[in-house]
């Protein structure tokens, strides 16, 4: 018995020299130290943060006091994990126990008033059915907790947007804008909401023109943080980068040609395009939005086409634009029957 047990310390020794032993062992230890805590808690090393997408690592907050472990003599970069991603779909099933039994859940959010991560799981929980003003609610005590916590401006723009607050939700976005500039989702966020908030300023030439630049902006930024994390995780696709090419793709046929800057409706045709074969084969329950996001690309084509032809006498008329926009409009509407039959 007793040379077995020098064998195996023999063995977690040699194992700590290479790489995947000392992987290991660090994650041994971080686990170990998350028990220890006084409540639940995920904490990951920075090789694990430096895997995740851009968009989820602002959940991620450093822990500069839990940095050394028994057996490992450098001081370790530890993340807390606190809150879950909640983007493109529900956080929770319906039929979900939580869902069944919310009560307990307050109650371990009344017990534990300092634990975001609870604030946002409950958060999402009414946000998904709608209820905006309790999700509005927790995400505000998440920030009564953590002031600078940039995904709970993130979420509670986001409700206030769904309430048509516009002017609320900017600000909120903004400021989850501000406090993470890298986050795509943020960006993109706030783009959609700076694009809605200009139907209020038609009235207000200068005013609407700077919504709909800083829209287009925004939504360039967000494309381009979601593609470089994509490329730098090696994956194929990413949630992200999809709709900040239909979200780009969408301003930029709705600006007018002065706002649009370099911006052409090909070059949104052409990220129309590929988010709709990202969506079709990632996400194809969603393919109605950019299918009718296509649609509208081809109807505003065929408008300013039309446009043209009246200012020069041309008596051309452009058909193929305006068979395109028929088409997509068409598909646009079967996909949002179709998916209305399989909910039903």
């Amino acid at each position: 018995m007793k040379e077995k047990r020098q064998k195996r310390r023999e063995l977690e020794l040699e194992n700590k020299n290479t790489p995947e032993g000392y992987a290991i062992n660090l994650a041994k230890r971080i686990e170990s130290h998350s028990r220890d805590l006084r409540f639940s808690y995920i904490l990951v090393s920075k090789s694990i943060f430096d895997f995740v997408e851009t968009d989820f690592q602002i959940a991620f907050i450093r822990r500069p006091e839990i940095g050394r472990f028994k057996g490992i003599s450098q001081e370790i970069p530890v993340y807390e994990v606190i809150g879950i991603g909640h983007f493109d779909d529900r956080a929770f099933d319906v039929e979900d126990y939580f869902v069944d039994n919310i009560e307990i859940y307050e109650k371990s959010v009344r017990d534990n008033p300092d634990m975001v991560w609870l604030l946002l799981d409950l958060g999402h929980h009414y946000f998904d059915r709608e209820d905006y003003d309790k999700s509005i609610e927790k995400y505000q005590q998440a920030l009564d907790v953590l002031p600078d916590f940039a995904p709970a401006y993130m979420y509670l723009g986001r409700c206030l947007f769904r309430k048509y607050q516009y002017e609320d939700a900017r600000y909120y976005l903004e400021r989850a804008v501000r406090l993470s500039p890298f986050s795509a989702r943020a960006n993109s966020f706030l783009a959609v909401c700076l694009r809605r908030l200009s139907y209020k300023y038609k009235e207000d030439d200068k005013e609407w023109k700077s919504l709909y630049k800083s829209a287009l902006e925004h939504h360039e930024q967000a494309k381009r943080i979601a593609k470089i994390a994509k490329e730098r995780l090696n994956r194929e696709d990413s949630p992200a980068y999809r709709w900040a090419l239909n979200g780009l793709a969408r301003t930029i046929a709705e600006a007018e040609k002065e706002v649009r800057g370099h911006y052409t409706l090909d070059d949104a045709e052409k990220d129309a395009k590929e988010a709709l074969t990202l969506v079709k084969a990632y996400n194809p329950d969603k393919e109605h939005l950019v299918i009718e996001t296509l649609g509208y690309i081809y109807y505003k084509k065929y408008q300013e086409e039309v446009e043209e032809c009246w200012k020069d006498g041309s008596k051309k008329v452009f058909q193929e634009s305006f068979k395109n926009a028929d088409e997509n409009f068409t598909k646009a509407i079967k996909a949002i029957e179709i998916r209305h039959d399989n909910v039903e």
